[in-house]
């Protein structure tokens, strides 16, 4: 596949998992020459464009690995990120925090507890909680 068609790619998984607002985001960037514009490059067209579109795990399966490695390393602002794309994929706010659970006995609680609030945040902002929840 050439460049520009995993840009293309890249660029569609994007706006479908987080919408215009990061895909904006990563186009102003990546077609500038400033701070992080390789960085977005990179995201659009091997990230997204490459590893995510390729058809051997779902976007779903992609989203619980991803999610499970951003907890891991306590990453929140791809949690939040990367939670609004799992929701995208498929995953339920249930299947999130079940994962997020999961996690703190393989990454420890700290970083569960990171998680958590980091996908409460998001879920809330979706629409996908409730008060009683």
């Amino acid at each position: 596949m050439q460049n520009e068609e995993r840009v293309a790619k890249g660029r569609q998984l994007v706006e479908r998992m987080f919408g215009d607002g990061i895909l904006n985001y990563l186009e102003g960037k990546a077609g500038s020459e400033g701070f992080g514009s390789q960085g977005a490059r990179l995201a659009l067209r091997d990230i997204f464009g490459g590893v995510w579109v390729d058809d051997t795990l779902s976007p779903r399966e992609r989203s619980i690995a991803t999610l499970s490695m951003l907890i891991a390393l306590r990453a929140e602002g791809e949690i939040q990120n990367h939670v609004r794309g799992a929701v995208n994929n498929g995953l339920s706010a249930k299947e999130i925090e079940a994962l997020i659970l999961h996690s703190a006995y393989y990454c420890g609680f700290p970083a569960s507890g990171v998680a958590l609030q980091a996908a409460e945040t998001v879920l809330t902002e979706m629409g996908k909680l409730n008060n009683a929840e």
